[in-house]
């Protein structure tokens, strides 16, 4: 199996924010299950902020 990859050099914020540069996918996130459930709320305001 042949597989390909980079290293990021650059600071993790940076790397965080390269995903807000392609297009989101048409169907949005689900809802987060709980008021606890940090990382859904996370991908909701990441989808927010492309659409």
């Amino acid at each position: 199996m042949h597989h390909h990859g980079y290293l990021w050099t650059g600071p993790k914020e940076r790397f965080d924010n390269e995903a807000l540069r392609r297009p989101p996918h048409p169907d949005p996130p689900p809802a987060p299950v709980s008021d606890d459930d940090v990382k859904a709320e996370q991908l909701l305001k990441r989808y927010r902020e492309v659409a």
